[in-house]
């Protein structure tokens, strides 16, 4: 009896736990549907309300349930720009945050995209090396990765650390939505990378 009690105890703990699970993540979708339509519907005036800080932080609590959301602008300077001799774009954008080594980063760039580029030849063998030479990018994340652990062994600091949310392999302007949940002891972290038109692009979610 005492064993069927226990397992008992065990199949609602667990039964519990997936409710928890739910109402998280059926409330998580229901903040981003909601932020999602008044970006699209205040979209000329979006990036006013962030400005005056109206996305910092909104805390709320339903029932039994704690919520804190914000909202803040994210944007990716395009890391393959160091092919274009006329472009000073990366080189601004390091510099702007007391990064020095702009000629380092390009060397190491052309070092990485020789290799990755005999990487993807040899996975691709009816792709033409000379095509590659004309149109390969920087494309991954692991890529990317690659160039950062490069860069900060060549001159000894990770300054660049601190901006590496900001370089990518596409340009581009977002908003990250953060949502946190907290009910009976359980933790629901997620977010999601808004466009400028409230479409979700990206999103991941923990639950703990």
């Amino acid at each position: 009896m005492l064993k069927n009690l226990d397992d008992t105890d065990k199949m609602l703990q667990k039964n519990n736990y997936k409710l928890e699970f739910s109402q998280a993540l059926i409330l998580t979708k229901n903040i981003q549907t909601q932020i999602s339509e008044q970006i699209q519907k205040h979209k000329d005036k979006f990036q006013e309300y962030l400005d005056e800080g109206y996305f910092d932080s909104i805390p709320f609590n339903i029932k039994n349930i704690n919520v804190n959301i914000s909202l803040q602008n994210i944007y990716k300077e395009n890391l393959n720009k160091l092919k274009d001799s006329k472009s000073n774009t990366i080189r601004d954008f390091l510099e702007a945050n007391d990064i020095f080594e702009y000629e380092i980063l390009k060397d190491i760039y052309k070092d990485k995209e020789k290799e990755f580029r005999i990487k993807t030849t040899k996975k691709d063998k009816k792709k033409e090396s000379k095509d590659n030479d004309n149109n390969f990018q920087i494309e991954s994340t692991k890529q990317l990765d690659d160039i950062m652990s490069a860069f900060i062994d060549r001159t000894y600091s990770n300054k660049i650390d601190k901006i590496k949310d900001n370089l990518g392999f596409h340009e581009l302007s977002n908003y990250r939505l953060n949502i946190n949940i907290s009910l009976q002891g359980f933790f629901f972290k997620s977010y999601y990378i808004l466009d400028k038109e409230g479409k979700v692009k990206n999103f991941e979610i923990s639950f703990k």
